[in-house]
Formats: structure tokens, C-alpha cells, sequence
């Protein structure tokens, strides 16, 4: 069995600094153009489904040879994503539609993460951008585990703390 995901939520983490201090969910991937972050525990889950099944074969015998793609049960704009952060954080959040090259500079100097990984989170947003983003693929996750993948509101209710704007941060915000 091998599953994959795409872009997994906790990469919006990366942008806290700037949820914090000003209110906003950065992300080069245009106005309008969707995709479905999933939880990196909704992959674990499935994952521990998978590995901890019986077969004559050692794992459950109906996961051998499967590919299962896992996305978030819902494919999002930015300015969906900022009102579910908005929603679940009890302030208001918004998203700016950040160029690639700011997306670069902004991954850089806030993320511990290598080279490669900053690659690919660049390489994904250009494919949100194409539009090779735009699908759901739950049914695997909900085969599998019997339970329903992590919404974005709950994923941002998840990590308030790391997220929630200050007061001073939404004050500072709706005047620019």
C-alpha cells in the first residue's frame, strides 16, 4: 500500500508570524484557484489503519497493491481558508494572494525546513496556481478509518494559539 498526500495543513503554520502579527494568511496561489490541505494526522490515522490490519498476508489483505491518495475533505480558496481561520479563531483573518519570489523570501527566513522541502511547498503552489490542485480524494481516508477527515475550521481551532492574531496585531491590520 502507499499513500500520498499533497499539501498537508501544518505547512500553514509556517505563516503564523504573519497571522499573529497582522491578521493574514500569505500564500502565492492566486485569487480564486482551490485546493484540500489535509491534516497530518488524518495521514496518520490512515496509515495506522493500514499497518495495524490483520491479513493472511500480515496487513489487511484489502490495503495490498492500493494506491490511496489523501487530500482534506475540502478544496479551498485562499480567502476560504482565511474565513474558516477567521471562524475558528473568533477574529477576523484574511488572505493575501503573496507572489512566488515573497513566498521564497517569507519560507526562508521564517521555516527550519531544507531546501528541498521549501522546493516543494514552492513547486505546490505553482500547481495550485495551474489549477493540477482541484480535487478531493476522501473516500480512501473514510474507507479506511470509518470517520470523516479533518475540516479546515476544526484544523484551525487545532492550533488557535499558534495562529489567533493579537489584539494589537488586528487593530495594527485594519489600518493599513
Amino acid at each position: 500500500m502507499l499513500a500520498t498526500a499533497g499539501f498537508y495543513a501544518e505547512n500553514l503554520l509556517l505563516y503564523a508570524p504573519q497571522a499573529k502579527e497582522e491578521g493574514i494568511l500569505p500564500l502565492p496561489i492566486g485569487e480564486s484557484h482551490k485546493f484540500a490541505p489535509v491534516a497530518l494526522g488524518d495521514v496518520a490515522h490512515v496509515a495506522a489503519h493500514v499497518l495495524t490490519g490483520k491479513g493472511k498476508h500480515g496487513f489487511d489483505d484489502k490495503h495490498r497493491g492500493q494506491m490511496m491518495i489523501v487530500t482534506g475533505p475540502k478544496l479551498c480558496a485562499g480567502h476560504e481558508l482565511a474565513a474558516a481561520a477567521s471562524k475558528a479563531l473568533g477574529t477576523e483573518m484574511k488572505f493575501e494572494n503573496i507572489s512566488q519570489a515573497e513566498a521564497k523570501r517569507v519560507l526562508k527566513a521564517q521555516s527550519e525546513s531544507d531546501q528541498s522541502e521549501l522546493q516543494y511547498l514552492l513547486e505546490y503552489y505553482s500547481l495550485v496556481r495551474e489549477g493540477k490542485t482541484n480535487y478531493v480524494a476522501t473516500t480512501a481516508f473514510r474507507d479506511v478509518t470509518g470517520v470523516h477527515p479533518t475540516e479546515p475550521e476544526e484544523f484551525f481551532r487545532l492550533y488557535q494559539s499558534e495562529m489567533r492574531p493579537s489584539k494589537k496585531a488586528k487593530h495594527a491590520h485594519n489600518h493599513k
